[in-house]
């Protein structure tokens, strides 16, 4: 008896010292799955590195490209803003330039050349001297993290098949949206926008009714939307559209409990004042004027255009852009034929889990259904069919381009496509499916991929507009360059793109001009030619660039020297340096 009662003792022992075998097997699951993330991470970021050493060479990290040495459109506004940020002393707001002359001061935020990486680089030149070609390494970065961070909206969302997170990963160097991108710098950045998806999923917790955010989870937001501040305007409004979906969903199951729904809401307005005065830190409230609200319905996508091949290297005819108003290049959303079978196939075999899914998430539904009627716009199109047409509100004006925000319901459809897929037995199925994708989606992107093989491989020299080396030495010489009338003011192309090789060129000298090409136009934009102001420049020792029609036969300013280019008569004077008929025709001949 005695001892039957201490084997009970034993064993009751036993069970207060030993887990739960519940808590147990929870722990062990939870320890396996983070062993499964961070492999599936590694192996990404691995596939992003093979990806960029395929794509960049060591002369592209080094600057010595043709696309940094002549740069050219946006690459060109990108760069000539950068440099005059760096060169620059510290100023508030901290991307404004004195080298930009106007009345009002000018933020090169608006050159959208990736503040962040900018900073750093003006902080490395201001002690060391040195000037980091860092739009090289910032392309680079953003070929690596796309498949880190497609596969974190992959794992947060829910999708558990190895496979499926590391093909998946592959996938999304392929979106055609996405390599299309690549000659706008900061919008080549996708990855802000899937790792707010990520993010998003991670805080309500695959849809639980639970409004309690992991710890890290509350860091990782604003930390995020910091980030993508100093990056884009654009994607970080994207990125906030899925914290604030996250916000609301996590408010609407806790209607009744009124603390916790009164610190959500304080979490959230200090996350956007954070934002916000971050931003007024940077300069991106500077005074700029509005886009006319009709430039953002024409820079709309397409209805079509995700599934009208476009920019294909497959079909026959796929080297145009389907675009009813002449924009909607911005909108330029075709999936591929590797993500169209995926889309296909995952109709097909799609059970109840997809639509769960859906229903678990109204506040993402919501969002993704703003965003893409936002990106349709006020003037939607199906093809050449008008849909509706209504005028947008003046301040939504800011954008200029609305086909962009389709960017995360195509990320959102692709990952939907692999959800759909998880759970397809036995394994080897969704294997050799995205594995067809994938050889599809290659080849059908090749005319994408190969452009952004160009940008980082070609070292020769493009046809300019102008002598480089001699209108380059002849900036030099003097104190500054002044300009008339403004940029985009006579709406001729030779003679915009003329004025940002002009701004490059001052910005290689470090001399200051009174125009460059921003992606907000000043407030004070100058369309006028004003005999006293070009006076005063010339005796300032500024040399004086004047451009006006070909039919104009009046000559603004005496003993002016004139260059007559595609309907355009570009004219010269200086006090420093004897400008000559011959002089200026040698200075702007194509070569």
């Amino acid at each position: 008896m005695w001892s039957s009662r201490q084997n009970r003792i034993g064993k009751d022992a036993a069970q207060i010292h030993r887990p739960d075998d519940a808590e147990a097997a929870s722990l062990a699951n939870r320890l396996g799955a983070k062993h499964v993330l961070v492999w599936t991470l590694l192996l990404n970021a691995g596939v992003g590195i093979a990806f960029a050493s395929y794509l960049f060479t060591r002369p592209f990290l080094t600057g010595a490209v043709s696309v940094f040495l002549w740069p050219q459109g946006d690459m060109e506004q990108y760069l000539t803003g950068a440099k005059f940020f760096v060169y620059d002393s510290w100023r508030f707001p901290l991307l404004v330039s004195s080298y930009v002359e106007r009345s009002y001061p000018q933020s090169m935020a608006f050159a959208d050349f990736i503040p962040l990486f900018a900073l750093v680089t003006k902080l490395v030149y201001k002690i060391t001297g040195y000037e980091i070609p860092y739009l090289a390494w910032w392309y680079v970065l953003v070929v690596v993290a796309q498949p880190i961070s497609f596969s974190l909206l992959l794992w947060f969302g829910g999708v558990r098949n190895r496979i499926l997170l590391l093909k998946g990963g592959m996938l999304s160097l392929l979106v055609p949206t996405f390599l299309y991108r690549v000659e706008h710098a900061a919008l080549f950045g996708h990855f802000i926008i899937l790792t707010a998806m990520a993010l998003y999923f991670a805080a309500v917790g695959g849809g639980r009714r639970n409004s309690v955010w992991p710890k890290w989870v509350l860091v990782a937001w604003p930390t995020w939307l910091l980030l993508s501040a100093t990056i884009s305007l654009y994607l970080l409004v994207m990125a906030g559209i899925f914290f604030a979906a996250a916000l609301v969903e996590s408010m609407a199951w806790t209607l009744a409990d009124r603390r916790t729904l009164l610190f959500r809401a304080f979490y959230g307005a200090c996350v956007i004042y954070g934002v916000a005065a971050l931003m007024f830190v940077l300069g991106f409230f500077v005074p700029y004027s509005l886009a006319d609200p009709e430039t953002l319905a024409r820079a709309s996508t397409n209805l079509f255009s995700p599934f009208v091949p476009q920019l294909s290297s497959l079909f026959a005819g796929g080297a145009t852009i389907v675009d009813a108003t002449g924009e909607q290049y911005e909108g330029y959303n075709y999936l591929g034929a590797g993500l169209l079978l995926l889309m296909m196939f995952a109709l097909v075999v799609a059970d109840r889990r997809p639509l769960d899914l859906l229903a678990r998430h109204p506040a993402l539904g919501g969002a993704l259904a703003i965003l893409f009627l936002f990106a349709l716009s006020g003037n939607a199109y199906a093809g050449e069919w008008s849909l509706w047409s209504f005028r947008l509100p003046n301040f939504l004006a800011a954008f200029r381009s609305s086909g962009r925000f389709i960017w995360p319901v195509t990320y959102f459809g692709i990952f939907f496509g692999l959800y759909t897929i998880d759970s397809l037995k036995p394994m080897w199925r969704p294997f050799v499916l995205v594995c067809a994708c994938l050889l599809l989606q290659w080849e059908d992107t090749r005319l994408l991929s190969d452009a952004v093989w160009n940008l980082g491989h070609v070292t020769d020299r493009p046809r300019l507009r102008n002598d480089p080396v001699a209108l380059r030495a002849l900036i030099a010489k003097h104190r500054g360059v002044h300009i008339a009338p403004d940029w985009a003011c006579i709406g001729n192309t030779f003679a915009n793109e003329t004025i940002q090789d002009i701004g490059w060129y001052a910005a290689l000298e470090h001399k200051a001009i009174n125009t460059i090409y921003l992606a907000r136009p000043p407030v004070d934009q100058d369309c006028g030619i004003r005999q006293s102001t070009l006076d005063a420049k010339l005796q300032q020792g500024y040399l004086v660039v004047v451009f006006y029609s070909s039919e104009n036969t009046d000559t603004p300013l005496s003993g002016l020297e004139c260059a007559r280019r595609e309907k355009v008569r570009v004219c010269l004077a200086s006090e420093k340096v004897p400008i000559t008929e011959d002089l200026a025709w040698k200075l702007f001949e194509p070569n």
